[in-house]
C-alpha cells in the first residue's frame, strides 16, 4: 500500500503500512567511511514500494538534511537522538515533497546554548574529564571522527544535544551521569561519543511520529519496523514492532539487547550490508502476509 514518496496522498488498499525508522552511524551508514552503497538497493526497493524511509539518528538537522538529499528520500526525519523532528511541510495534507521542501521543526528537551552551558559549569566544579563538539575546531572533530571539514562544521551545527568524548574511569562516568539525572539531562552512549541530552530519545521521536501518520491515517494499520546498533538505539528499538539489531562494526563494542526480542531480527552482517539483508527479509514477509 503505500505512501508515495514524494506524494504522501492517502493510502491505498490494503489498509496496512511499513514505517521504518533508522540509525544511520553503524546501521544505515558504514562505521568507517560512512557509506550506504551496500544498502543502495534496499533503499530503491522501500522507493519503489512507497514505504517511508525515516531517519532517526544523533545527527544534526544540517547533518541529515545533506544525506537525506543524497538518497532521494522525502520524508519527516529524526535528529539528535530525539531532540527534534523534521516534518517536510504539507506532508501529511498529502503535497508533493522533495530535498528542498521547507520543514517544520518540532523541538524537544533542553536548547543547546543552555545545555552546554550547564555542562560548563558541572565541569569546572568536578572537574570531569570530558571535552564536548562545542570544544572541538571543525579540524579536530574531523581529525577524530573522519568526517571531512565540512561534515564536521555541520556535526557542529547542534540545537539539543551535546556529544563528549569522556577521558575519565567507567566509575566516575556513572557518577557524571547520576549528576546529569539531577539537573533533569540524560547521558546516552552513541557509537564514538556519549550524548548529554534532555529526557528525550529516539524512541519518543518514533512515536510522536508514529501518532501524526495516524492522525492523518486513522484507517491504516501502522507496522512500525526500527534498525539499530548502539545504546542511543534502544529507546527505539523497544517502542518498534519489529525491531532490527545491527551486529557493532568494530570489535570493542558489544552487541545491545533489547526486552522486546520476540519480532527481533539478528542479521548476520553488521552495518548496512545487515541493514539491506534484514529489510529485504521484512518486506518479503509482510507480502507473504498480504
Amino acid at each position: 500500500m503505500l505512501l508515495a514518496t514524494d506524494t504522501p496522498g492517502a493510502p491505498a488498499a490494503p489498509n496496512r503500512q511499513l514505517l521504518i525508522f533508522s540509525d544511520l552511524d553503524g546501521t544505515l551508514l558504514d562505521h568507517h567511511d560512512y557509506s550506504y552503497t551496500a544498502a543502495e538497493p534496499a533503499i530503491e526497493e522501500l522507493r519503489v514500494r512507497a514505504i517511508p524511509l525515516i531517519l532517526n539518528t544523533s545527527k544534526t538537522l544540517e547533518e541529515t538534511r545533506t544525506i537525506r538529499a543524497q538518497m532521494g528520500n522525502n520524508h519527516p526525519f529524526i535528529v539528535e537522538n530525539g531532540g527534534a523532528v523534521a516534518v517536510p511541510e504539507g506532508y501529511f495534507e498529502g503535497k508533493p515533497c522533495n530535498a528542498d521542501t521547507p520543514l517544520e521543526i518540532h523541538h524537544f528537551g533542553l536548547p543547546y546554548g543552555e545545555l552546554c552551558d550547564l555542562l560548563q559549569e558541572l565541569r569546572a566544579e568536578h572537574q570531569w574529564p570530558f571535552r564536548g563538539f562545542r570544544d572541538f575546531s571543525v579540524e579536530e572533530l574531523s581529525r577524530q571522527t573522519g568526517l571531512t571539514p565540512a561534515q564536521a562544521k555541520a556535526a557542529k551545527a547542534r540545537e539539543s544535544s551535546e556529544p563528549v568524548k569522556w577521558a575519565g574511569e567507567a566509575a566516575q562516568l556513572k557518577l557524571f551521569e547520576s549528576q546529569l539525572s539531577d539537573h533533569g539531562l540524560k547521558l546516552v552512549e552513541g557509537g564514538r561519543f556519549h550524548h548529554v541530552m534532555g529526557r528525550t530519545d529516539k524512541g519518543r521521536g518514533l512515536q510522536w511520529l508514529l501518532c501524526r501518520y495516524r492522525q492523518f491515517w486513522p484507517e491504516t494499520e501502522f507496522v512500525t519496523v526500527a534498525l539499530g546498533d548502539g545504546g542511543n538505539d534502544v529507546a527505539m528499538l523497544e517502542v518498534a514492532q519489529i525491531p532490527v539489531v545491527i551486529t557493532p562494526s568494530v570489535p570493542e563494542r558489544a552487541a545491545i539487547t533489547i526486552e522486546n526480542s520476540a519480532n527481533a531480527h539478528y542479521p548476520s552482517a553488521a552495518g548496512p550490508t545487515g541493514w539491506a539483508q534484514a529489510i529485504q527479509q521484512i518486506i518479503n514477509q509482510e507480502c507473504l502476509a498480504a
